[in-house]
């Protein structure tokens, strides 16, 4: 029976150039194992044994793109995170760790930039001691800058200022803000000003407030701006009433002149990294308004990405980030490209299984939730003064879910966002309620499936070809239920091609929030893999087990207590040499 899953291993120096030196090399790749997981991705660890002689020079270089086909198509792109020799008595050659687009440069690439600044602290506005009348002025932060003058003597063009300023590298675009100006019967007035060329790109110098929003997009983007208050008169003395003042409040500084969203943060992102394709066809178009929003402490472009699909659409769809392989696009390049997507809808599916298949080895094990019902929703959230609010259903009724009520009882949930606007704790807490409002289908335990899986259309996927994002159906279910179709999205995948067999992960992320590093964790395979040394030049080489290598044999108590271990962990290296012992004493 020929094989559905006959992988080959093929090393890139850059762009789309094979390394031609170690082809022949890597047609005797082995123990190939590599995982997938969504959202991030969508690409994760992966690792293989090369038999050779390590005493030869190998092209095979650290960071180096290693893609895994079944046939023309990629089954696994990524790239050499390590080179491991092994020289043993019936082993010699390279074990090669693997890490995916998605680990080797968005975890490992850092960007700091503003998008959306609402910060009114002296962290970005940044008073200014040498101003002419810095000592004559105080100012107040409480949500908004507030310039009072003191009751003493101010002159004409005296000012008291607080500045603004943009990483190195990046320029404020665009300012919005609403001004109030109450300057009594004397001459005062409030403006902002563009230091890159010295000019004032708002000013109100007579009393009033504005209704609405200001709206300033800078002709010459600029680093640094000031707001600034100024006496318009010389010798002049205001009240020691406060009733003499200039303020501007809702203040936002941009460092982009369009809206601010998860499709234009995802945009500048693969614009800032030259690592990734210059293609933006896969990222979608979602409009809901991230303001604020800020990567303030140099954070990985993985967690930027991630934070900022955590929120969602203004459909209260769930959204995801991840890296495609490179042959994606049209023109590929080698560099892998950005996908920023909606979650695939679990009214369709792309695989189906059945109770009844012969390629489960483990069977299938799932069931329906109700234990983490969520129909009355209670939102916490910091607004912009830092103090804690509140969303819940009595204030919105969207909140809660009556049929939900009416048939599983109300199940209160407090959904904890940090800080947002309201409008982004309401959206939250609805697409919390959309996501828990009724049973959910669980996966108890990853599934494993064996040389290959049916497609909807009933074509057959080798195994070696499933990824996480798609979605698994469980047909011929034999009670639907509560009419719930089992239907999953596959978060995690993990592939051995010595077995052909492919372990499939599912599971809600908790709170919808994706974070870098809680992708479900399917235990690896051994890292080493194994082969009789009469196999190093045959086409396909054999694979034996480490368990029969220290004569264990199946179905034994020994044979079962070293299945406990996974991998090439301390505990089973530490077992293997307390079993060594043992069997020299003759007590196995």
């Amino acid at each position: 029976m020929i094989s559905r899953n006959l992988l080959s291993v093929e090393a890139y120096s850059s762009g789309n150039t094979r390394i031609a030196a170690a082809a022949d090399d890597l047609l005797y790749a082995e123990g190939i194992t590599y995982s997938t997981y969504f959202p991030g991705g969508l690409y994760g660890d992966a690792s293989f044994f090369c038999p050779r002689d390590v005493l030869r020079y190998w092209a095979v270089r650290g960071a180096k793109r290693i893609v895994f086909r079944n046939g023309s198509r990629i089954a696994y792109e990524g790239y050499v995170d390590g080179l491991s020799v092994i020289a043993s008595r019936d082993k010699e050659g390279m074990y090669v760790p693997l890490i995916g687009a998605w680990g080797h440069i968005m975890m490992r690439r850092r960007i700091r930039k503003r998008w959306a600044d609402t910060r009114v602290t002296d962290d970005p506005w940044q008073w200014r001691e040498y101003a002419l009348a810095a000592e004559k002025c105080t100012l107040d932060r409480y949500g908004r800058i507030r310039f009072t003058p003191k009751a003493v003597k101010w002159d004409n063009n005296e000012y008291a200022a607080v500045r603004y300023t943009m990483p190195t590298g990046q320029t404020a675009k665009r300012i919005t803000f609403k001004s109030d100006l109450q300057a009594g019967s004397q001459a005062w007035g409030i403006f902002v000003l563009n230091l890159a060329t010295s000019t004032y790109e708002f000013s109100r110098t007579t009393s009033g407030a504005d209704a609405s929003l200001q709206d300033v997009t800078f002709a010459t983007p600029t680093q640094s701006i000031e707001i600034r208050f100024y006496s318009l008169a010389d010798n002049q003395t205001p009240p020691s009433d406060g009733t003499i003042y200039g303020e501007i409040t809702e203040l936002t500084v941009y460092s982009e002149t369009g809206n601010i969203n998860l499709t234009e943060i995802a945009k500048d992102v693969r614009g800032l990294l030259t690592e990734l394709n210059a293609s933006e066809q896969y990222i979608g178009s979602n409009t809901f308004s991230l303001v604020p929003f800020i990567a303030d402490d140099f954070d990985t472009a993985a967690d930027i990405l991630i934070n900022a699909a955590r929120f969602g659409d203004a459909s209260f769809n769930q959204w995801g980030a991840q890296l495609l392989e490179s042959e994606t696009v049209a023109s590929p390049d080698g560099k892998p490209v950005l996908s920023v997507l909606q979650y695939p809808a679990l009214t369709d599916y792309d695989y189906v299984l059945s109770f009844a298949d012969d390629n489960l080895p483990e069977g299938l094990s799932i069931e329906l939730d109700y234990g983490d019902i969520r129909n009355w929703i209670i939102v916490r959230y910091s607004d912009e003064h830092g103090r804690t609010q509140y969303l819940t259903p009595d204030n919105n009724s969207a909140l809660k879910d009556a049929a939900s009520i009416s048939a599983w009882g109300q199940r209160d949930y407090v959904y904890d966002i940090g800080p947002a606007t309201s409008t982004i704790a309401l959206n939250n807490g609805r697409r919390m309620l959309a996501a828990y409002k009724d049973p959910r289908w669980v996966m108890n335990r990853p599934i494993a499936v064996s040389e290959f899986i049916r497609a909807k259309g009933g074509e057959e996927v080798p195994a070696s070809l499933v990824k996480a994002g798609k979605r698994v159906k469980i047909m011929d279910y034999a009670s639907a239920i509560d009419g719930i179709e089992p239907v999953f999205l596959i978060s995690a995948t993990n592939y051995d091609d010595a077995s052909e067999i492919v372990q499939i992960a599912s599971g809600p992320v908790d709170e919808l929030v994706m974070h870098p590093y809680s992708h479900p964790v399917i235990a690896p395979p051994d890292p080493v893999p194994d082969s009789d040394s009469s196999a190093a030049s045959s086409a396909a080489p054999a694979r034996t087990n480490w368990k029969r290598k220290l004569g264990l044999k199946p179905g034994t108590p020994e044979w079962e207590e070293a299945s406990k271990f996974k991998g090439d962990s301390p505990a089973r290296r530490a077992w293997i040499e307390e079993y060594k012992k043992r069997k020299k004493k003759g007590k196995p």
